[in-house]
């Protein structure tokens, strides 16, 4: 069984057209990295941890994700990306720490 990763997540998101989250231009501006650590919580939804060092920031900032897949009455995909300030952290391991820890998208 091939598992989905964060990797394919990219790649759908960019594939459905669903905005502008992981455009190059866009990550380039942020000097954005996405990490591998990515869970699934619920049957559409994903964790997943980016880092950004933007124009008004001089350290870079760890901050949790969460991707929704959502399919319209045409059968259309699309993913939605929200940030979760409130689960911003200065390390990239308190970041993955806390997805691990999760168990549903109700935070």
């Amino acid at each position: 069984m091939r598992y989905y990763t964060v990797t394919d997540m990219i790649d759908d998101y960019k594939f459905t057209g669903s905005g502008h989250f992981f455009n190059d231009e866009t990550m380039r501006f942020f000097k954005s990295r996405v990490s591998s650590e990515f869970k699934q919580v619920s049957s559409n939804e994903y964790l997943f941890v980016t880092s950004e060092r933007g124009p008004h920031h001089d350290a870079r900032v760890f901050t949790v994700r969460k991707a929704t897949v959502t399919v319209d009455e045409n059968g259309k995909r699309r993913i939605g990306i929200d940030t979760m300030d409130e689960y911003q952290f200065t390390t990239r391991a308190r970041c993955i720490g806390f997805i691990k820890r999760s168990q549903s998208c109700a935070i």
